[in-house]
């Protein structure tokens, strides 16, 4: 299934996306929230979308996505922070 989404197939990422959204969504609201949650997993799956093919190791799915989560997160966190600021 990653092996045909990495190659652009959209059927494979889609049930990617089901079978994973909620393990991201529990994750990304453990970094940054419940309420913003759903905005970022949004921003989340367009990350992994766009770089799902410098995955190695299609078992390491659960792994990488962990980490796409944690950049993604920070991110916003970051990003949220300097409107506060500014």
């Amino acid at each position: 299934m990653i092996l045909a989404a990495q190659q652009g197939d959209d059927e494979p990422f889609s049930k990617l996306v089901r079978e994973n959204e909620s393990f991201l969504l529990s994750l990304a609201a453990s970094y940054v929230g419940k309420q913003d949650a759903a905005d970022v997993a949004q921003e989340i799956w367009l990350a992994v979308h766009r770089k799902l093919w410098q995955l190695e190791q299609p078992t390491a799915f659960r792994s990488w996505l962990r980490q796409v989560v944690f950049y993604q997160c920070l991110n916003h966190r970051k990003a949220r922070a300097r409107r506060w600021k500014g």
